[in-house]
């Protein structure tokens, strides 16, 4: 949003300045086109003052000549000393005036010339008329010629710069009528551009405070959710806590499994090795019930064979029987601690082929 809002005032902005820029550099050429013109102006005319003096110094020599012509007094010529030469040092002033116009440089060029021949032709009018001889009317013609010459060259130089001044007068009053319209459409440019631009940030403005709610209301709703996950971490904090104590307590059972677990084996392979022992000793007694057999075989045949040796037999018979007693008895004691015992007891032989179990 402050982007868009942002962009917007930079459009906006952006616009004002170019419009500005535009005006600005419009009036800036208008200002140096009215100094130009000025200055242009004020050139014209003091070219157009020097060589009006100028040609207001030669008709004062030639104004002098006439009168000193006509009285032969020396005082009208008063006007004619230094006037021919002041006229051309400003004829000479003109031509570095025009030296930006080569055809305006020619047409002084033309006027100095004539001013030298004119002022030639006086000089040799006042001369003679010195000297005491009679005015050559021929001279007068000639000096006549030259004045008109001079009047007509000055006039064209006078109309070139007469038509410079029209020429720049003609620009300027194109761009003075350029200036006021340009001026107006720009004046309109930036009123609808801050119309447009005020729309567009009192727009953005109202986006932005309908934004600033929604997310006003999106961080309350983030605040219950943030409660909710406290409660709910607290929750399962406490149920961390629970298992943390079930796992101690499970790692105390199976401590105490692996303790019994060893005492089981403990007791398991005690009892496996009384069993070894009792299977030692009851095959031990197979082994004498089975010679105790063998020796009543050979009885029975010792008593079949003679009935003098059956006492005797019968003594060690009863002897026998005495003994296989005891020792059905021990087998009897044994039978009784297997079947009595909560524990597995498994019968092996020496070879460890279990042989009987509980």
């Amino acid at each position: 949003m402050n982007k868009t809002f942002y962009r917007n005032l930079r459009i906006g902005y952006g616009m004002s300045l170019a419009i500005l820029a535009v005006v600005g550099f419009i009036s800036y050429r208008t200002l140096i086109s009215l100094i130009e013109n000025n200055k242009a102006v004020a050139h014209g005319n003091l070219v157009m003052q020097k060589l009006e003096k100028a040609l207001s110094l030669m008709k004062d020599a030639e104004t002098g000549q006439r009168g000193f012509l006509l009285t032969g007094k020396q005082y009208y010529l008063e006007p004619y000393r230094g006037a021919s030469r002041r006229a051309l040092d400003l004829a000479d002033e003109v031509y570095k005036l025009s030296s930006d116009y080569p055809e305006q440089q020619r047409n002084i060029a033309l006027i100095q010339r004539i001013m030298r021949e004119r002022m030639t032709i006086l000089q040799i009018v006042v001369t003679g008329k010195l000297a005491g001889k009679e005015t050559d009317q021929l001279e007068l013609d000639k000096g006549k010629a030259a004045m008109d010459a001079l009047r007509e060259a000055i006039s064209k130089a006078e109309v070139f710069e007469q038509k410079l001044l029209d020429e720049r007068a003609e620009s300027l009053s194109g761009l003075e009528n350029l200036t006021p319209v340009v001026f107006m459409i720009a004046i309109i440019l930036g009123l609808l551009t801050a119309v447009f631009s005020y729309i567009r940030a009192r727009n953005d403005f109202h986006k932005q405070e309908r934004l600033i709610d929604e997310l006003n209301a999106q961080k309350e709703e983030i605040v219950a959710l943030n409660e909710e996950l406290t409660a709910a971490n607290e929750e399962v904090t406490a149920a961390n806590e629970e298992l943390v104590e079930i796992n101690n307590e499970i790692l105390e059972s199976r401590e105490e499994l692996a303790t019994a677990n060893e005492s089981l084996e403990q007791r398991v392979e005690e009892r496996t090795m009384a069993l070894r022992e009792s299977e030692e000793k009851t095959q031990a007694l197979n082994e004498e019930l089975t010679a105790i057999n063998e020796e009543l075989a050979a009885t029975n045949e010792e008593l079949m064979a003679t009935n003098e040796e059956l006492a005797e037999s019968q003594q060690e018979l009863q002897h026998s029987l005495a003994e296989l007693k005891a020792g059905e008895e021990r087998n009897a004691k044994l039978v009784a601690i297997v079947e009595s015992s909560d524990d597995a007891i498994i019968g092996k032989n020496l070879d460890g082929i279990i042989t009987s179990w509980n």
